[in-house]
């Protein structure tokens, strides 16, 4: 579970613009009174625009975040593959170990089984994208489906739960030989590991056309082939050709002119080569230039600006067809780039970014938990923001790509250059190729650059990167709103105050499924005297102008100050406190110097039992003979760890706390844990004062709580131990403190 008080670090001043329904078309209006219609045009396309690759986002996380997404300049979203994923279970969330299960679907429809979400919050996504002009690429995978869980191609490695209508071995590949470039039948007939799809059969082709169908029917807008260079082409490979893309791709395009809505964007995976003439791919699609995209992420963390300037496409015949990043999916999860800062990124960026013509996609990098929004908050920074809104203003118009010293930039028509200095902040002076005379502003920092007699000269910011030019379109004012507390937690009740800002002229704050209350200028309100310990409630915000409307949705959660879920019921309960947000755990356990264990790896999936600080935490009852013991999630592990009583594990800071029991039993004297004969032979010898009992033991013992302990109070617990009944809790447990 996501820690609630991550919340709190959303900025408490908010500029979000968003297209009220109702107003769409005046809002509408306003924009073209800026700038010319032609251009808004241009920004709705995907092609020659920014894509958000929102990675492992479920469809809701999206729609949350269309807002910021919008903001920060990006013409279109993807979302990952959208078919049914491999051993799927709303339980195991950990993104290191299930994000490759989106790759092995189970059929060829939209899944309501997937951390991602259901058809229904897909097609509702979509309509709500459409009020801030973003449209919604969707992944596709169509080469392959799900194996059984062993590698390997062919009819015999099929998952059992794969759609039933192709269990049938015509469906697939018959190789059980791995792929590899070295020829286009190896690449298109042989597998990925996975059992590979027959993708010249016409069921199969016609099964991946009704998923594109079903997509557009929900609004989608564009498609992504995940291993696109291994399904064959109808010209070109002789004997094993097919009309795969044909019919996908243009079945698609003539089911989208049927219904009436804009032809979808198409592009496929092509990593490095694809072993035959790359234009028998583009006539279909637009395709992913990898080893041009990966150059520039490497020469920006080698400080190497030529390389970075470099305009050359390596797969892509045109950037109109070329679909570029400077980190991808692969790289980040296959951790060839995870470690690379996201200063080096925005540095890359403001070139790769910047590009004429080519497709940009910028990759999110993901949450620990599936179906959870990015954590990381570089793809609406500043910098990355104002280079997407660069590569929108200049769309059509030429580039220029240059280098001097540690600078990389790009030049872009005659009125706007992106400045990459790769040895960070300081003033630039860089020959003009392209820029005429003028004073123009870098967005990110306000600072003036000039340009005069081919010399373009100012001061490069913090982060290393200017975005220079004076946007065709000024800035509009928008109705925001600040908030004194962003959701998260709290404890008895918490008072919330609301201020209208910007453009706003009218509130509204609506709690949970009251009626909205609105209000002017600025309130305050009283929440939790109503609500139990671990109840949540939704309040959405609205500010608007009368014409633009902006919303704010924050969830907050009363939780118990004082409770402990550490009771250590037994001493050989051991507790794993998920500070690194697993999200599911097993505990591995064994005994030290030999091969003896509980279970195989990875051990038993141990019980959650409540929520510590925002944490979720776990249960497990070691056995006796155990003294070795490893918590994992499946994909990531503690180290080897000694059994330690009375602790939890602290999985984030990796490190064995010791706690005191919260809690003791009512008539437990010797506090051995539970209650037993001792206990009342113990009383007995203190009240011959042949034992001393401590103040925590004398009031656990005075179990009629008159507030002495005496002979009455033994009595009554050797009734419960022979289970006769007593007006007292006796066995349950009070409070430690």
């Amino acid at each position: 579970m996501k820690k609630l008080k991550k919340l709190l670090c959303v900025a408490l001043t908010i500029c979000i613009f968003a297209a009220c329904t109702i107003n769409i078309t005046q809002a509408a209006t306003v924009q073209n009174d800026l700038k010319d219609p032609a251009d808004n045009q241009k920004d709705s396309d995907i092609q020659g625009n920014t894509i958000l690759h929102c990675f492992d986002w479920s469809y809701k996380a999206i729609t949350d975040n269309l807002d910021k997404i919008a903001e920060a300049g990006y013409t279109a979203v993807q979302t990952s593959p959208v078919q049914a994923p491999k051993d799927y279970s709303p339980n195991w969330l950990d993104t290191d170990g299930q994000w490759w299960k989106l790759y092995q679907p189970l059929d060829f429809k939209i899944s309501n089984n997937t951390w991602l979400g259901t058809k229904a919050q897909l097609t509702a996504l979509c309509t709500e994208a459409k009020k801030y002009n973003i449209k919604i690429v969707v992944d596709i995978v169509a080469n392959h489906l799900a194996n059984n869980g062993t590698s390997g191609g062919g009819y015999a490695k099929i998952n059992s739960n794969i759609d039933p209508d192709l269990k049938n071995e015509i469906y697939f590949h018959t190789s059980t030989t791995g792929v590899n470039d070295n020829s286009r039948y190896n690449m298109t007939q042989y597998h990925l590991g996975m059992p590979d799809l027959n993708t010249g059969n016409s069921l199969v082709q016609q099964k991946a056309l009704n998923l594109l169908k079903e997509c557009i029917d929900c609004g989608v807008d564009g498609f992504r082939f995940d291993a696109a260079k291994h399904i064959e082409l109808p010209t070109d490979d002789s004997s094993f050709a097919s009309q795969f893309w044909p019919v996908v791709i243009n079945g698609a395009k003539n089911y989208a002119s049927e219904k009436g809505v804009d032809e979808p964007f198409f592009y496929g995976e092509i990593l490095n080569s694809a072993g035959t003439n790359i234009e028998n791919y583009t006539q279909y699609m637009d395709i992913t230039d990898n080893t041009a995209s990966n150059r520039s992420l490497t020469a920006a963390k080698n400080s190497n600006a030529s390389n970075l300037s470099k305009n050359k496409y390596d797969l892509a015949k045109s950037a109109d067809k070329a679909v570029l990043w400077v980190e991808s999916h692969d790289t980040y999860m296959h951790n060839e780039t995870s470690s690379i800062s996201d200063a080096t990124i925005i540095k890359a960026w403001a070139i790769t970014g910047a590009r004429a013509d080519s497709t940009a996609l910028f990759f999110a990098r993901p949450n620990n938990a599936m179906g959870k929004a990015s954590t990381n908050t570089n793809w609406y920074s500043k910098p990355i923001s104002e280079i997407n809104k660069f590569k929108k203003e200049f769309n059509g118009q030429s580039e220029k790509l240059s280098y001097s010293g540690k600078v990389a930039y790009i030049e872009r028509g005659t009125t706007g250059v992106s400045i990459s200095k790769l040895n960070g902040t300081g003033e630039v002076s860089l020959s003009a190729k392209a820029m005429q005379d003028g004073i123009y502003t870098d967005q990110i920092t306000g600072n003036t650059f000039t340009v005069s007699e081919g010399v373009i000269s100012g001061m490069v910011g913090d982060t290393g990167v200017a975005v220079v030019y004076n946007p065709s379109q000024p800035s509009i004012p928008k109705p925001t709103m600040t908030i004194s507390k962003l959701g998260g937690s709290f404890n008895d009740t918490i008072t919330i105050t609301a201020q209208l800002t910007g453009s706003s002229t009218l509130g509204a704050y609506k709690i949970g499924s009251n009626s909205a209350v609105t209000f002017t200028d600025s309130t305050s309100f009283t929440i939790g005297s109503d609500m139990d310990y671990n109840d949540t409630v939704t309040i959405v915000y609205t500010a608007t102008d009368g014409n633009l409307e902006t919303k704010y949705s924050y969830e907050y959660r009363k939780v118990n100050p004082n409770y402990n879920p550490f009771t250590f019921p037994t001493e050989r309960t051991v507790y794993l406190l998920d500070t690194a947000e697993w999200g599911n755990a097993n505990c591995y356990a064994w005994i030290r110097n030999t091969n003896t264990s509980n279970v195989p790896w990875p051990g038993e999936p141990i019980e959650k039992v409540g929520e510590y600080n925002g944490y979720d935490v776990y249960s497990y009852e070691v056995p006796e003979q155990f003294n070795m013991v490893i918590f994992n999630d499946g994909a990531n592990q503690t180290p080897d760890l000694a059994f330690r009583e009375q602790c939890y594990y602290d999985n984030g800071n990796k490190k064995w706390v010791k706690v005191e029991n919260p809690f003791l039993i009512l008539g437990d004297t010797d506090l051995s844990g539970e209650v037993e004969i001792n206990d009342v032979t113990q009383i007995q010898r203190s009240l011959v004062y042949l034992k001393t009992l401590t103040a925590k033991q004398t009031r656990v013992s005075d179990v009629d709580g008159d507030g002495e302990l005496t002979i009455r109070d033994a009595t009554f617990i050797q009734r419960y131990l022979a289970h006769f009944k007593t007006n007292y809790d006796i066995g349950k447990p009070i409070s430690n403190s």
